[in-house]
């Protein structure tokens, strides 16, 4: 879809938040608990609060897990079963959080005024191959997404409507292998990738041609950062890229 430029390449999922919601104001909150099987619990909440012109929604979860499940080792020997064994995936654990708010006002001239934010952090356990697992192998993933979305009321008759999104994201990616265990050396790495940008779609209709016109135009400045904490602390340069991208279609 040419709303979505470059990031659509292949196809895309759109999930869309119903803002409309129960309607109404107030507050209004819920929450939900659950439990499984190998240590696994989940919990989620979520608050909405309407009052006149403003809006403010949040939600969030946690998700925990052992993830040390039974499994049959063949003993790096997939073709020989005389050696299979059962055994319990270790270092196979994980916790995961996720946040998201919305706060949004009702203006003059606008259907969508809002700053949105979503967080989640998951840490893990990576345990490796069957027949030689790893006991102390780590990841880890902290991304913050904020953006402010401006969606004026349709022009023109509902002829012409515009959309524009400000938008900044920071990830970190932390990976340690003190020992070796998953690729061939010990490793230890922090990672800091930056994006920042924005882009506006305009989609106009020309209901006597039965034509709709769409165009995208989008751009960004991504920058990473690597570090290396084994087997000394190095940091290595930054790399930055912009992005421009522009896009445009006609559906009959």
């Amino acid at each position: 879809p040419t709303g979505f430029g470059g990031s659509s390449i292949g196809g895309t999922v759109n999930l869309v938040t119903d803002v409309n919601g129960a309607g109404g104001t107030g507050t209004w909150f819920e929450a939900h608990g659950s439990a499984g099987s190998f240590g696994t619990r989940r919990l989620n909440a979520a608050v909405r609060q309407t009052s006149g012109p403003v809006s403010l929604r949040f939600g969030g979860g946690y998700l925990e897990s052992r993830g040390d499940y039974p499994f049959i080792d063949d003993n790096g020997t997939p073709i020989n079963p005389e050696d299979d064994a059962g055994a319990l995936r270790l270092n196979n654990d994980f916790t995961r959080w996720n946040a998201a708010g919305r706060l949004g006002v009702a203006a003059r001239g606008f259907d969508d005024l809002s700053l949105n934010f979503s967080a989640v952090s998951r840490e893990g356990g990576i345990p490796g191959i069957g027949s030689n697992q790893s006991s102390i192998a780590r990841s880890e993933r902290d991304r913050r997404i904020t953006y402010m979305k401006l969606r004026p009321s349709p022009l023109a008759g509902r002829k012409l409507h515009l959309e524009g999104t400000a938008f900044y994201s920071w990830t970190v990616d932390r990976f340690d292998d003190p020992g070796g265990d998953i690729g061939l050396l010990r490793q230890s790495t922090d990672n800091r990738i930056i994006s920042a940008g924005g882009n506006v779609r305009s989609r106009a209709f020309v209901p006597s041609a039965r034509l709709s016109i769409e165009a995208f135009l989008e751009g960004k400045n991504e920058s990473f950062q690597p570090r290396d904490l084994l087997p000394e602390p190095y940091e290595g340069p930054e790399r930055k890229r912009k992005t421009v991208t522009a896009s445009a279609s006609a559906e009959f």
